[in-house]
């Protein structure tokens, strides 16, 4: 999975307001005795270009 700030990430099935296109403005992962975390941030309808 490529996920890194400034990408394009289109979500489907976890509801109407979190589904869409998105540009991730920050992706944070951690590992700890729980398992693997993935954190993302970003904007809502925008898309990167470049």
């Amino acid at each position: 999975m490529a996920l890194v700030s400034e990408s394009n990430l289109n979500l489907q099935g976890f509801g109407d307001v979190e589904d869409g296109k998105w540009c991730l403005k920050a992706v944070e992962w951690s590992l700890s005795e729980s398992g693997l975390q993935l954190r993302l941030s970003g904007d809502h309808g925008v898309v990167a270009t470049g």
